[in-house]
């Protein structure tokens, strides 16, 4: 910024903004020549860019690019963008600022395509590389090749602070390379290969919670990949983006925060919402609230989407407030969406009826669930709280098994009937084919590497979710807290 008389400095990195005094340019004219020389510097590292990112120019537009990296194996790796321009980018200056690039690895199969990704973390939070590390081999998992952690600090670019800013948070820059999947579940080329892609990843948020005791608490339409072409069912959907991931294991059900900054505002679950207000008692985020989020992506597809590439715009009314700035606002327009009934007419004919089925047995689902929460929110007794809550939480399995039950019967339905655009003109779930009977569907035959999973007892048990059975999956007890 700069007048006739005074001249101020800007600094802008992922932790905010930082400014200087003003400094009069005619009482200290080297200071501001000092500015001018060091803004117009033709230095790479001193304009503050990534020097390990070069770009070949032609015609003055970028045509090709490279980046290159020291992993942490100490070993040098030079990687081709495959597009100049990153799949994506997150928008917003201050925050993570996760960019996304397609390349290939220069010494490697050039037929193997690779995803790089920058992100800055909060310094307190556990680097990605380490969640990654631990979930290699989980299918439905994205799997890392290469890492380097800690390659700048947003502190070391502010000089000294006296005093320290009150409101200032360190964040730490890594650089991770993924094995490359598809594009994100909005690009979804067939019904089939949607419903499949959010159920294998709803199936690896089990395995990561039961085998490797990983939360994940940013699930969203960003985070869920398509599979590779012809993939196996378990590999059909692919869950990315561990920034927010948690350890579980030794930890108490109570003693996980519960933050309305942790995750995609879009879909985030109510309970979380709810941790905004003062005094609100809010459960501790749980797989609950992931699931819950599950639901909110598959809502926003079919509420959202009126086919293949063909999102809704402006946004459906009753999508409108899910991402509000405001917790509160937010929270109130998914509690409008999920404890009133689902206005089916809203979603557009292309949605099959399987599809529907399953959106509407799932709302049923987590009605229940939010029931069995919003008596635990409003119990003084804390003991109360974390009683039902371990009470609600034994039932983890039996949980994940009724929704994935759900969503292979729906597929099971379309590989019967196909993908014909439903012809139904209100919520009502009759058809002329039985598609709500409780009974288990049948097996794909392809099921690949997701046999680990469950075994036919379970889901015999576990999949009679409609009204009837709902609350034994719920609160089977049905007792009440203490205050």
């Amino acid at each position: 910024m700069i007048t006739e008389h005074q001249v101020r400095l800007l600094h802008f990195d992922r932790s905010g903004v930082k400014y200087s005094p003003f400094i009069n340019i005619h009482r200290d004219p080297f200071t501001f020549v000092r500015l001018i020389l060091g803004l117009s510097s033709p230095k790479e590292e001193v304009l503050g860019l990534d020097t390990n990112v070069q770009w070949k120019i032609e015609r003055g537009r970028k045509v090709s690019g490279t980046i290159k990296m020291v992993d942490s194996n100490q070993e040098s790796v030079t990687f081709d963008l495959i597009d100049v321009h990153p799949v994506f980018h997150r928008a917003a200056l201050r925050g993570r600022g996760t960019t996304c690039w397609h390349a290939r690895d220069r010494d490697g199969n050039p037929l193997d395509a690779v995803l790089i990704k920058d992100a800055w973390r909060g310094e307190d939070r556990v680097s990605e590389h380490a969640m990654l590390e631990k979930v290699k081999g989980v299918n439905g998992v994205a799997q890392m090749l290469h890492y380097c952690d800690n390659l700048a600090q947003t502190k070391d670019f502010r000089g000294r602070q006296v005093p320290e800013q009150p409101n200032f948070f360190n964040r730490v820059w890594l650089r991770v390379v993924l094995k490359q999947y598809g594009r994100s579940l909005k690009h979804f080329t067939s019904q089939r290969q949607a419903i499949g892609a959010l159920r294998d990843t709803l199936a690896a948020h089990s395995r990561l919670l039961e085998h490797k005791s990983v939360l994940h608490r940013d699930i969203s339409m960003q985070n869920l990949l398509l599979g590779l072409p012809d993939a196996l069912p378990g590999l059909r959907g692919i869950l990315v983006d561990f920034d927010m991931a948690v350890q579980a294991e030794g930890r108490d059900v109570s003693d996980i925060s519960v933050d309305c900054r942790t995750g995609t505002r879009m879909y985030q679950s109510m309970s979380v919402l709810w941790s905004y207000e003062p005094e609100s008692n809010a459960t501790a985020h749980d797989y609950l609230d992931d699931i819950e989020s599950f639901f909110l992506v598959l809502a926003h597809l079919m509420f959202g989407w009126s086919g293949i590439e063909q999102e809704i715009k402006p946004k459906p009314v009753s999508l409108l407030d899910w991402d509000n700035d405001v917790p509160r606002i937010a929270r109130v327009a998914k509690e409008l969406f999920l404890l009133k009934d689902l206005d089916m007419t809203a979603i557009a004919s292309f949605w099959s009826d399987p599809c529907r089925d399953l959106l509407e047995s799932f709302h049923a689902f987590l009605k229940g669930i939010s029931a069995v929460k919003e008596k635990m929110r409003k119990a003084s007794n804390p003991n109360s709280r974390l009683k039902r809550l371990q009470k609600l939480h034994a039932k983890r399995q039996a949980h994940y098994d009724t929704v994935k039950a759900m969503f292979d019967k729906a597929l099971d339905e379309i590989e019967r009937y196909g993908e014909k655009p439903s012809t139904r003109g209100s919520g009502d779930s009759d058809s002329e084919d039985d598609l709500s009977s409780p009974t288990p569907p049948a097996r794909i035959s392809k099921r690949g590497s997701d046999d680990v999973e469950e075994t036919p007892s379970k889901r015999n048990r576990t999949s009679e979710y409609n009204g009837t059975h709902l609350s034994q999956a719920v609160d089977e007890d049905n007792e009440t807290l203490d205050d």
